[in-house]
């Protein structure tokens, strides 16, 4: 994104976050925003911001275990905020098969790839992040193989989990719709 933050960006109007905001509001009792920039930005969106808690601790999983460090709750959903086009519908999926308690976390499948930044995940594997960040591991897929990992399969959907990683995706689907 050339150094932009992708939250911000817009995509039909609206910054790409609202719409990830739109499909979670529906499934959660309470939502964390994770940021390390423009945090005045993403708190005027009304939810709580959480910054990573170590400096050291880049990429998506610093923010998943400031968030497990801030909340009360046993599970997150967690979502990027660079996929407007994942549904509300997508998450209650994923959330039901993790509510059959027979995995840790749960990651959709989009019939080529994983999915691993959209996640439904136990708090009480906060130890086992926190062991594998100061360990200097940051791959999201790896460190959910270390666990009971659900995979859910979503080969019919895949632009649900479209993400948009540069201004040029971010126009392409802005034309498209």
């Amino acid at each position: 994104m050339g150094g932009l933050d992708k939250g911000l960006q817009i995509y039909l109007g609206r910054p790409l976050i609202t719409h990830v905001l739109d499909a979670m509001r529906p499934v959660v009792g309470e939502i964390l925003i994770s940021a390390n920039r423009h945090l005045g930005d993403y708190q005027g969106l009304g939810y709580p911001v959480l910054e990573d808690l170590y400096a050291d601790f880049e990429g998506p999983l610093a923010g998943l275990l400031s968030a497990m460090q801030h909340t009360k709750s046993p599970v997150l959903v967690v979502v990027p905020c660079d996929t407007p086009r994942l549904s509300t519908e997508a998450l209650h999926r994923l959330i039901s098969v993790y509510q059959t308690g027979q995995y840790d976390l749960v990651m959709p499948h989009d019939g080529e790839r994983l999915q691993p930044l959209v996640m439904v995940v136990g708090t009480h594997l906060k130890m086992s992040l926190t062991q594998y960040l100061h360990q200097g591991e940051r791959r999201v897929d790896a460190w959910a193989h270390q666990h009971a990992l659900g995979v859910v399969d979503y080969s019919n959907y895949p632009e649900l989990f479209l993400n948009i990683n540069t201004i040029a995706e971010l126009q392409g689907i802005s034309a498209s719709g």
